[in-house]
């Protein structure tokens, strides 16, 4: 969703919709089955910039701390850890 070149920038697909996505997300209230993941790894510093990028267009989209931590731990905790 929020792929980017290695100038962390520009978008790797024309049209990548991770702001869009999320927002449709968020209005069918599915945060609590959404969980980041990425596989951006294989560049330095990837993960860390398409991190950044979807944390920043949850914000824009007026997530609340809670949901934030939510799609980037929470999910995967109770899903993988039962926690």
């Amino acid at each position: 969703m929020f792929a980017t070149e290695e100038d962390g920038v520009t978008p790797r697909y024309p049209d990548p919709g991770g702001k869009d996505l999320l927002g449709r997300i968020q209005a069918r209230d599915l945060l609590n089955v959404t969980m980041f993941g990425s596989d951006a790894n294989w560049t330095v510093g990837g993960v860390k910039r398409t991190l950044l990028l979807m944390v920043q267009a949850m914000l824009e989209l007026d997530f609340t701390d809670t949901q934030v931590c939510r799609v980037l731990g929470g999910t995967a905790r109770e899903l993988l850890f039962n926690v």
